[in-house]
């Protein structure tokens, strides 16, 4: 049933395409700041006369975003099994909501393409706006510095793809639907409260073995032994982003030196590649689920 979800929510979000009306955050950010107005505020009460703050203010500053959610995501878990208390084919239904509300925001895949596209004819204004699209700043960018471009807009790419698709597909299918909301609900708080220590920390642990099934993913459809190279020291390391991670491991699908081809090598053809590389990896594991479906 899991495949069958998963299919179901995919076709949804391809019909969608970025007018997904499952994906306006308003209604959550608003819900988890209720929660967060039930729990003690940092007020100067909460510090001690030596300038240091209390446990309560250290909490309100650290903790209090990743409660709200947790309790949001526990709320959904208790009505979830209730609806499956009284059938089980009623959370098939709300299963797809919950996915399709927890992939990533955006078509990394459409406005890929469609700079490679601008690129190659050289428009230089269009390349912007749809790097801009995929999150790139492009304020410090000079005129007509592709170089510097390129290698925002890869590792853009590499980022999207990975929060977009794979690892909402990854926790889907490894844990259920519940946690994949989490996982978004935890993005969401993140980009709102930058400096929530905690959400962000909970996100990088969730984010470190995805990241390296992803890179293993890109080994097995593109140059293994190059991939593998690039792959094996950060398995070793727990403080290295995602982008990073996947910029370079993703590189060295291509069979380049991924740490020095990530600041300087970047080229057009390498985000095409990149957008292939993607689908490559992403039909490997639809026919690997596929098959463990079948047998198991």
């Amino acid at each position: 049933m899991d495949l069958l979800i998963l299919v179901i929510a995919l076709a949804f979000m391809r019909i969608w395409g970025t007018d997904n009306p499952l994906h306006k955050d308003i209604f959550t950010i608003r819900i988890m700041s209720i929660f967060q107005r039930w729990l003690p505020s940092y007020h100067a009460k909460n510090v001690l006369s030596g300038g240091h703050p209390t446990w309560r203010a250290l909490c309100d500053v650290r903790v209090f975003g990743l409660l709200s959610v947790v309790a949001l995501s526990l709320i959904i878990l208790l009505v979830l099994c209730i609806i499956g208390g009284v059938s089980q084919w009623l959370l098939f239904p709300f299963s797809v909501v919950l996915l399709i509300y927890s992939f990533g925001r955006g078509n990394f895949f459409d406005a890929a393409f469609k700079y490679a596209q601008s690129c190659y004819v050289e428009d230089w204004q269009s390349a912007l706006e749809h790097s801009q699209t995929l999150g790139v700043k492009t304020d410090a960018i000079f005129q007509k510095d592709w170089q510097t471009l390129h290698k925002h807009v890869f590792s853009r790419v590499c980022l999207c793809g990975f929060d977009q698709l794979f690892v909402v597909i990854f926790y889907f299918l490894l844990v259920g639907p519940v946690f994949v909301l989490f996982y978004r609900l935890l993005t969401l708080q993140a980009a709102k409260y930058p400096s929530d220590e905690a959400t962000s920390f909970v996100l990088s642990v969730l984010n470190w073995p995805a990241v390296r099934l992803l890179g293993f993913s890109f080994a097995l459809v593109g140059n293994f032994s190059s991939c593998i190279a690039q792959l094996i020291p950060f398995m070793r390391r727990f403080n290295d982003s995602a982008c990073v991670v996947i910029s370079s491991i993703a590189l060295g699908a291509f069979n380049h030196d991924g740490a020095v081809a990530v600041t300087t090598k970047v080229k057009r053809k390498d985000i095409e590649l990149l957008i292939q590389l993607y689908r490559r990896a992403l039909w490997l594991w639809f026919i690997v689920v596929a098959i463990t479906v079948i047998v198991f």
